[in-house]
């Protein structure tokens, strides 16, 4: 009689431990490397946003005060698809802060938003709050209490 060869159960459970395995890591690898993207298109946003802000100031001597400070900075604060940008002038328009805010709470702890800020004395972009790595930038004590109040509701 002729034997037929099948799996057992124990090399059944390997190979699905295996594949559980790698599918874990691949999960993690992807949801770096997606919010590494996401971090490059945000990256011009506040760019921009903080040099209008000092275009602004050089025309006019001061920051705008506005209530509607996109407006007065011809930008709609929307040129990322992910990020939400937001701004707060205080020091009746000496100072200012710029935050941009993950639209999308992260699928794997939705308490956890990727913020990134820049200020009037901070001259490049800072990672507030990252996720992801888990390693916050420090942003100067008298700029935290002045976050821009659209960002400040989701923390």
């Amino acid at each position: 009689m002729k034997r037929q060869h099948a799996f057992t159960l124990v090399e059944l459970m390997t190979a699905v431990a295996i594949v559980a395995i790698l599918a874990a890591v691949g999960v993690s690898s992807y949801r770096t490397f997606s919010a590494k993207g996401k971090w490059g298109e945000v990256m011009p946003c506040i760019n921009d946003a903080g040099l209008r802000m000092e275009n602004y100031r050089n025309n006019h001597g001061r920051y705008p005060t506005d209530a509607d400070v996109w407006a007065a900075l011809n930008s709609s604060g929307d040129c990322s698809d992910h990020y939400e940008g937001a701004i707060t002038v205080f020091d009746n328009g000496a100072h200012y802060t710029i935050a941009f805010c993950d639209r999308k709470k992260s699928i794997w702890d939705p308490e956890k938003l990727d913020i990134w800020v820049t200020t009037d004395t901070i001259p490049t972009a800072v990672h507030y709050r990252n996720p992801i790595e888990e390693q916050n930038e420090a942003v100067p004590e008298t700029y935290t209490d002045n976050f821009p109040s659209d960002c400040q509701a989701n923390w």
